[in-house]
């Protein structure tokens, strides 16, 4: 009898220990579809800087549209499948923060990147620079949404037993 007790005992551990782990796995992957999102929005961003630089530089504006409209197109579904993601492992939090990110960066292409789609070898010194002025303020404001995304990000690796790498960026060129 006592044998039987360790066995389903040890079973029942297996089976606990097991579903931990795949609740870990999940949790993860859920983590790293998300840090994906922003890693892939952090290098269009920088390639879309690269491109309004050359553009203001050469009055070609064309590769700069080109770019927004794949990053809008990008936003528009990963917010779609953010969306439908299902909870996992107390995601509600880290799942708000990057939706309210991505949103925000919605409107960042909509309002700051967008005047330069409109933009050619006609357009006025003053003109760009009002519309570079207007990118560069809206820009600021993205550090207070990655930081939310930053805090959840790890109050959720906390809850489900996972450790978050911490990427170093080097600074902005000057």
């Amino acid at each position: 009898m006592r044998k039987i007790f360790r066995l389903i005992m040890v079973a029942a551990f297996v089976a606990a220990a097991g579903c931990g782990m795949i609740k870990g796995k999940s949790a993860l992957e859920f983590n790293d579809k998300l840090a994906s999102c922003s890693d892939s929005l952090f290098t269009k961003g920088k390639r879309m800087g690269t491109e309004i630089g050359n553009a203001m530089k050469t009055h070609d504006f064309t590769a700069v549209t080109a770019m927004t409209n794949d990053l809008k197109q990008y936003i528009d579904k990963q917010l779609i499948e953010i969306e439908k993601l299902e909870n996992v492992g107390g995601s509600d939090r880290l799942k708000e923060a990057m939706l309210q990110f991505l949103n925000f960066e919605k409107d960042l292409v909509g309002k700051a990147v967008m005047p330069f789609t409109k933009m050619n070898s006609s357009t006025p010194p003053e003109e760009i620079q009002t519309a570079v002025t207007t990118l560069m303020a809206k820009s600021s404001e993205e550090n207070k949404y990655l930081e939310k995304v930053k805090t959840a990000q790890r109050e959720y690796a906390q809850k489900n037993g996972f450790v978050i790498r911490e990427a170093t960026v080097p600074p902005p060129a000057q």
